[in-house]
């Protein structure tokens, strides 16, 4: 009874550092929303945008060298024009960009009848400047999956559009459609984007069947607006040639016919034959392109801030971390890994001032500064330079950066159990490496396609680094349990069956796959980022890997031998010094990487600094859990000696 009260006195800091973590306001940022960030503003600017794209394509559907050729089509294009202009002046009352002029000139093009390509080109400028003026973001947060889209339209539009996109559904001849929908298997669907797509699923078509697929996400839109490119009836995809890029940018926001002189200066129909490879194996986001995403959810959260809505401020935060920022990190990091450290501070203090409802002034600081680092990290990654001495170093650094921690407790472990000895024991050690590096390279490959996104990689990440914090914990506390020679020489003589001699080792087993299994999975994301970066220089990736993994084994063997020279009573409480150090330190990441994605609130503390080697932050939360594992490791420390006297 007395051990319980005595461990129950020594765990207390540490369970009072787990319920303050709990003790915070609440947070409407603790349910990580799955959608992107288009989903927060349906129905504004992004369908303002939409009746610009489907006048400027759909306009010579009813004019033809200036003569009517469909009335129906035609008072379409007068009511969108009409439209557009009535909730452009909802959205700006005071035209701050000065676009309704332009919007009333297209108005006044469409009345006249003017040329088609008069009229599609100033709806091109007004959807960029209105893109522009809004931050709306075209393009998708991840690769459109052309197979679940195809999915998708087997079950939300065959019926309506054909199993082949003919616009031949069965649904067509029951229902007498008027217009008919639209088919997907002629020419005309060269002369439209994805995002223009992607728009009519969202909003639907206003005077047609075209309802507003409201139930899909937003991912889901991009997917099956991706698809329907698929089904024109020459489709007919070349694998492009090497060295050209076109980013996911462009392939969302511009048409076939845009796009082919961009790929080939051949004729079109090779051209075009590119184009399709890419419509149906798209490219993920351009680093650039997850900042410039970033940057105009930053703004448009901004705005809703200003029209008082702090909560969906702090939605569109979020979206920015989970689609921009975070998909950014591995390669930011390849080009200065101080300024995403930088750009997390920044945006938790965005977030802590909109959830504490800090002054107006103080909330927009905040913002700016937040922007500016985002404007920062752009012009790096623009500015960096690259070559094969910079592949080979960044190739070395990773491993070492993210490998170090772990070869350190592996050698802290496989002294421990050599200088214990129980060096037959080191093949637990082992294998929990083994299982740490299979498991995360696999986490990473089921991650690539269903796993790991929209913030579930930080909390997989800052769950498992607490699960190694209290791992570590508890075997630095038995290490000084312990301390006494005589005691341990007692315990080896009474631990004879080596089932019993495995029972600890199997802890020890853990803490390795715990600390091995967060560095796989983050070294292999980053290793992903390269590869990307340098165009597939992959001798010179491995040769830095190799070189990496050569000094991580020295490294390993240093701390090996310099455990196995220290006496037994000092390499002990070395190694439970260490052990207790990486348990803050892991603490604290798993803390901060919980708090990122908002499953934990957070409270700054803003007499603190902060600092990131030890992963110490100013904030309420991951100090107080620290210091609850310091207090109770000094506690755990003073009883072990107290024991240790005593048994003398």
């Amino acid at each position: 009874m007395n051990r319980i009260w005595t461990y129950s006195l020594v765990l207390l800091p540490i369970v009072l550092g787990i319920a303050q973590v709990f003790m915070g306001p609440g947070t409407d940022l603790a349910e990580v929303r799955i959608e992107s960030v288009q989903e927060s503003a349906a129905g504004g600017p992004e369908q303002l945008v939409f009746i610009l794209q489907y006048l400027g394509t759909d306009y010579e559907l009813a004019i033809e060298d200036g003569e009517v050729i469909s009335q129906f089509e035609f008072q379409e294009m007068l009511d969108f024009s009409q439209a557009a202009v009535a909730r452009y002046r909802i959205l700006r009352p005071d035209d701050p960009a000065n676009i309704l002029p332009g919007l009333r000139e297209l108005q006044n093009l469409v009345k006249a009848r003017a040329d088609k390509n008069t009229v599609r080109m100033w709806a091109g400028k007004l959807v960029q400047s209105l893109s522009s003026e809004f931050s709306v973001t075209a393009f998708p947060a991840r690769p459109p999956n052309i197979s679940a889209g195809e999915l998708i339209y087997e079950t939300n539009c065959q019926r309506c559009h054909g199993a082949t996109g003919a616009g031949d559904g069965p649904a067509v001849a029951k229902e007498e459609m008027d217009p008919a929908p639209r088919s997907f298997r002629d020419q005309r669907l060269n002369s439209i984007a994805p995002y223009q797509a992607y728009n009519a699923v969202s909003f639907g078509v206003e005077g047609t069947a075209m309802p507003a697929h409201e139930t899909l996400d937003t991912q889901e839109r991009w997917d099956v607006s991706f698809f329907i490119f698929t089904l024109r009836e020459d489709f007919s995809p070349r694998e492009l040639i090497q060295g050209t890029r076109i980013d996911l940018r462009q392939l969302a926001t511009k048409s076939n016919l845009e796009l082919a002189p961009m790929v080939s200066d051949g004729d079109e129909t090779t051209a075009l034959g590119y184009v399709d490879y890419l419509r149906r194996y798209p490219p993920g986001p351009s680093l650039r392109e997850f900042l410039v995403l970033a940057r105009d959810t930053l703004k448009r959260s901004v705005v809703v801030y200003r029209d008082g809505d702090a909560g969906g401020a702090a939605d569109l935060l979020l979206d920015a971390y989970l689609y921009g920022i975070e998909p950014a990190e591995a390669s930011l990091r390849l080009v200065d890994s101080g300024i995403v450290d930088r750009l997390e501070s920044d945006l938790a203090s965005y977030r802590i001032a909109l959830k504490n409802g800090e002054s107006v002034e103080n909330t927009l600081l905040a913002a700016e500064q937040l922007k500016n680092t985002l404007d920062e990290a752009e012009r790096s990654s623009r500015e960096t330079w690259s070559g094969s001495v910079f592949t080979f170093v960044q190739g070395l650094t990773i491993i070492l950066r993210e490998g170090i921690e772990a070869a350190l407790l592996v050698g802290l472990l496989l002294a421990y159990l050599v200088k214990a000895g129980r060096a037959e024991l080191r093949p637990f050690v082992y294998l929990g490496c083994a299982g740490g590096v299979v498991a995360g390279l696999l986490t990473w490959l089921a991650g690539r396609h269903i796993l790991l996104s929209a913030g579930y990689r930080e909390a997989l990440e800052g769950t498992t680094s607490l699960l190694a914090a209290g791992v570590l914990f508890w075997v630095s506390l038995w290490i000084f349990h312990n301390l006494d020679v005589q005691r341990w020489k007692a315990y080896m003589r009474d631990k004879v069956s080596l089932s019993v001699k495995s029972e600890g080792a199997w802890v020890l087993a853990f803490a390795a796959f715990l600390a091995v299994y967060r560095e796989a999975l983050e070294t292999a994301l980053f290793y992903q980022a390269l590869w990307l970066r340098s165009s597939g220089s992959l001798p010179l990736i491995l040769a830095g890997v190799l070189a990496g993994i050569m000094f991580l084994s020295g490294f390993v063997v240093m701390w090996l031998k310099l455990g196995i020279r220290l006496n037994l009573k000092p390499f002990f409480v070395l190694s439970g010094i260490l052990l207790g150090l990486l348990s803050v330190i892991f603490a604290g990441y798993g803390i901060r990487e919980l708090q990122n994605v908002g499953y934990v609130s957070e409270t700054p503390l803003s007499w603190m600094i902060a600092l990131p080697v030890f992963e110490i932050w100013p904030v309420r939360e991951s100090l107080g859990l620290q210091l609850g594992i310091v207090l109770s490791f000094l506690l755990g420390q003073q009883l072990a000696r107290r024991s240790t006297v005593s048994s003398a």
